[in-house]
């Protein structure tokens, strides 16, 4: 029993999904009788370069519409798969049509035996001798270097079509002596259609969720993707929906990732953390499951700062109104702050004992901030009402207990920069029993300088200065300098790009200032 892939496998242009512009200039140099020498087919794996390349072989040896160069003819432009040239091809016993695996026959010895010594012989009922060699990246150097002279000057009757995953290995006076063509992964939609117009041959039904998962696994890859179908055709129900479909394919549920995504968003953490355990329970590999969920964050934040449009080929339409009500409940700084930290967890589960134990700790982190937020707007609103009163009585007992001179200059600091460094870690301490999280971007910053009463802290991620110059962020870090110094800071997270040590940069400042020159 043949394989849906090679079952389905097109057996003209016209039915061949995918690649137009190359079907169309293909189908052009066919029907004017300019043929090429030498082609090479480049692109990912099973979207097309052999079964075109066949469709090559048999468009030119066709003899119902014989091939003749210079002369048009329109009906060229198919095979005709009636005649025994074409028929010959489709079941492989085409003696003019010689497949190679270069990645098998790597070596001189065989490019010369089987490739250049049958030029020399005229095809046997056949217009043209074509040579189909596939992944030819995996030739020797010195293989490709015996093909060169043949390549460039072939004799009239043959055809090259050479093709390959891997275009960077192939040598460029290699690539010079062929026409190109570079073939691309297939859209989702497109994919979808290719494998309804397989299930209504089948007779058989598949949900669209189903379809999209398995063009989503897939990639763009319709072999995978026919692969992928024909394991769910041969559970042999005549109705398929995920449940079924579950049985065969490694699947993730994307309604699972969608509540899962739900309870994280809303911060039910222990229902994230109890699907996680029941995962692992049901033999499920958790390093998909993260995977998918970064792919669910990642549509998230394209769709909210840009549109639809970027996942439009990666879900059906329910889904991403899903995904675009998810886009409303977090900030562009929280969900790249996430998925940073869920990229990182991804690469830790392949050396933690715990395989799980990174992905939980970020579930836990992020779910803490509903406190640290509750409690920020609770502070804020404090320190709001009672900033101005408390300012006011601070500088009247400042001015009180200090000398006339300094109390007629209020904005000269108590205390220098140096003093803040020397009691930073006890800042940052401080700060983690009132709210973790900023206290942790504080943590990545750099004290820059203190101008004046403000304390000016550098940031190499915008995001995280934007972050804390948020009026309730900058009002809890303002509150904690106050309490650990003993007077009112001003605090402003600045970004800043950062390519060098900054007391470095201060330093050499103030030396070129006092002695002249330039830095070099």
């Amino acid at each position: 029993m043949l394989t849906i892939y090679r079952k389905y496998r097109p057996q003209t242009f016209k039915t061949m999904v995918g690649q137009e512009p190359i079907k169309q200039t293909i189908q052009n140099e066919l029907e004017q009788g300019n043929l090429a020498h030498a082609f090479l087919f480049t692109g990912s794996r099973g979207i097309g370069k052999t079964t075109m390349a066949r469709l090559l072989a048999k468009a030119v040896n066709c003899t119902s519409h014989p091939y003749k160069a210079h002369i048009p003819d329109p009906k060229r432009r198919e095979p005709c798969n009636d005649c025994l040239s074409c028929k010959a091809i489709i079941d492989g016993s085409a003696i003019d049509v010689i497949e190679i695996d270069a990645a098998s026959h790597t070596g001189v010895d065989h490019i010369r035996e089987q490739i250049i010594e049958q030029t020399r012989f005229h095809p046997q009922g056949s217009t043209f001798k074509v040579f189909i060699i596939d992944e030819v990246h995996m030739l020797s150097l010195s293989a490709f270097n015996a093909l060169l002279k043949t390549l460039e000057e072939p004799p009239d009757h043959v055809i090259f079509i050479l093709a390959t995953t891997e275009i960077h290995k192939v040598p460029e006076t290699v690539i010079s002596r062929c026409q190109r063509f570079d073939f691309q992964r297939l859209k989702a939609d497109t994919l979808v259609r290719r494998l309804k117009d397989i299930l209504v041959q089948e007779s058989v039904e598949i949900d669209d969720f189903v379809l999209y998962e398995i063009v989503r696994q897939s990639e763009g890859c319709v072999r995978d993707a026919e692969s992928f179908l024909g394991q769910i055709l041969s559970i042999g129900k005549k109705h398929i929906g995920i449940e079924e479909a579950s049985l065969v394919l490694p699947v993730v549920h994307t309604q699972q990732l969608l509540t899962f995504t739900d309870h994280f968003f809303n911060r039910r953490i222990i229902e994230c953390l109890r699907m996680i355990h029941d995962f692992r329970d049901q033999g499920i590999d958790l390093e998909y499951f993260l995977e998918d969920f970064i792919r669910i964050l990642r549509s998230i934040l394209f769709i909210q700062i840009a549109d639809k449009a970027f996942i439009t080929d990666e879900f059906p339409l329910d889904i991403q109104e899903k995904l675009n009500a998810f886009s409303f409940q977090k900030s562009n700084s929280e969900l790249v702050l996430l998925l940073e930290q869920m990229v990182e967890a991804r690469h830790q589960m392949k050396t933690d004992f715990i395989s799980s134990l990174a992905f939980e700790l970020v579930l836990i982190r992020f779910g803490s901030l509903k406190q640290d937020e509750h409690r920020l707007e609770k502070k804020s609103e404090e320190i709001s009402k009672d900033s101005s009163e408390e300012q006011k009585e601070l500088d009247k007992s400042s001015n009180d207990s200090l000398p006339n001179d300094l109390s007629n200059n209020s904005s000269t600091p108590l205390f220098s920069l140096e003093d803040i460094k020397e009691k930073w870690p006890h800042i940052i301490e401080q700060l983690k029993q009132t709210c973790a999280s900023v206290a942790l971007i504080l943590q990545a910053g750099t004290l820059l300088q203190l101008q004046g009463e403000e304390l000016q802290v550098v940031f190499e991620y915008r995001f995280h200065a934007d972050t804390l110059n948020e009026v309730k962020h900058g009002l809890l870090i303002e509150e904690v300098l106050e309490k650990i110094m003993g007077k009112r800071i001003r605090f402003q997270a600045i970004y800043q790009k950062l390519s060098a040590d900054l007391e470095t940069e201060a330093t050499l400042s103030r030396l070129l200032d006092a002695f002249g020159g330039t830095a070099v």
